[in-house]
């Protein structure tokens, strides 16, 4: 079982990571590994850090959300990525992207971003504008259909 004392170091360590920003099951449990501590001693701690609400992937990822929407639209696929990126659970994952990521919504951001971006894209050729903006909208997770959507909308309204 180890060092009767190690499980109030690990909830100390854990106290003091999670103080400094917020961290998902996984990532934390990366950590205290790294730190040397006793595995299965990690896992009683986390599980105790989630019975207090102390971790919480599913409102980490929430704020992820938001934070990743701050500034610019963003699509499911880009989502999806920066939350598995931050170690939060896959079945977490698809459940908040579903309840983030509506299609209606998708096409509408997709479309505002493209009213955002044409005018500063003026001195461009119309091939190569279309190209930076289908970039565009491509890195910020709009899969092919939506980006298709949305620029022959514009297109339309222009």
């Amino acid at each position: 079982m180890g060092d009767p004392n190690q499980f109030d170091q690990v909830m100390r360590s854990s106290l003091a990571k999670l103080g400094r920003r917020g961290l998902s099951r996984h990532q934390l449990f990366a950590k205290l590994e790294h730190d040397g501590f006793d595995a299965e001693v990690c896992r009683r701690v986390l599980d105790r850090l989630g019975e207090l609400g102390l971790i919480d992937d599913e409102a980490l990822g929430r704020f992820l959300i938001t934070q990743i929407c701050r500034h610019q639209p963003a699509g499911p696929q880009l989502i999806e990525s920066k939350l598995l990126q931050h170690g939060i659970d896959p079945q977490v994952v698809a459940r908040l992207v579903e309840a983030n990521c509506q299609p209606g919504d998708e096409l509408e951001q997709a479309s505002e971003l493209v009213r955002q971006q044409w005018p500063a894209m003026a001195k461009l050729d119309g091939a190569k504008r279309i190209g930076k903006l289908w970039a565009l909208l491509a890195r910020r997770g709009y899969d092919e259909d939506t980006i298709e959507a949305a620029m022959r909308q514009w297109v339309s309204e222009t």
